[in-house]
């Protein structure tokens, strides 16, 4: 129970740095791997954001050549095959590389912003 308790505090720690739509994510993510009884990991991230995409993903991973459909059967497969987790509720690496990204990419995007707005003002 302990494990599980520590698990939720981390998870919960995690929401409150993210978008109401990356929680929504986060959190199917999380019930699709309790429902499979393995550990989450990046790919059943990946497996919603594809599963229930907005038109705007569909037309971004179509620009950038994906097969969706094809994507979508690739992970539903490779999500299959995961064996039952020994140590459930652990955080995959993968969870916490795509977390570091994440927030690089949004402290990338400020500064970003930031700077345009200074160059625009001077």
């Amino acid at each position: 129970m302990y494990i599980h308790n520590q698990w939720v505090q981390v998870i919960e720690s995690l929401f409150k740095q993210f978008s109401d739509r990356s929680k929504v994510t986060l959190k199917l993510a999380h019930e699709l791997s309790l429902d499979s009884g393995v550990n989450l990991i990046s790919d059943h991230v990946l497996f919603i954001i594809i599963d229930k995409s907005e038109k705007y993903i569909e037309k971004i991973l179509n620009n950038l050549g994906a097969d969706i459909s094809s994507l979508e059967k690739q992970l539903s497969s490779s999500l299959s095959l995961l064996k039952k987790s020994q140590q459930e509720n652990k955080i995959d690496r993968s969870i916490t590389k795509l977390i570091d990204v994440a927030r690089h990419l949004i402290i990338k995007m400020v500064i970003r912003l930031l700077l345009k707005k200074y160059y625009c003002y001077h």
